[in-house]
């Protein structure tokens, strides 16, 4: 679920962020020099995310716990649940690819909010 819901909001930013370079959800892991992003490659393995590429990279990363609640506004046979997951889109991008970078990143943010109330109203009405 996680993984569907960063493709739709990824989608929704970019084409107004261009980072050549995109990754879905990463988690910070410390090193000696501090702490890098890092992308799940399996087998216990992890890929650097943040290395110096032309033009830019983007990833997401879970910014709080995941929070369940019981949603007491519709009523049915079933509890309804809300789910809270605090996503944070990290981006480094080339001026030279967006000359604008707060335009970009205001109407990246404005895509990913309808595409998020789009996702949330998909997911109240699928059985």
């Amino acid at each position: 679920m996680i993984s569907e819901l960063i493709a739709l909001l990824d989608t929704a930013a970019k084409e107004r962020l261009p980072a050549p370079a995109r990754y879905g959800l990463c988690e910070l892991q410390s090193t000696e020099g501090g702490t890098i992003p890092v992308e799940f490659a399996g087998g216990g393995s992890f890929n650097n995310v943040a290395t110096d590429v032309t033009g830019g990279f983007s990833y997401w990363r879970l910014s709080g716990s995941i929070s369940e609640t019981r949603d007491d506004r519709f009523r049915s046979c079933n509890d309804v649940l809300t789910m809270t997951i605090p996503l944070r889109l990290v981006t480094v991008l080339d001026r030279e690819l967006c000359g604008n970078v707060e335009d970009a990143s205001r109407a990246a943010a404005t895509a990913m909010r309808r595409a998020s109330m789009l996702y949330s109203s998909r997911s109240r009405s699928a059985p």
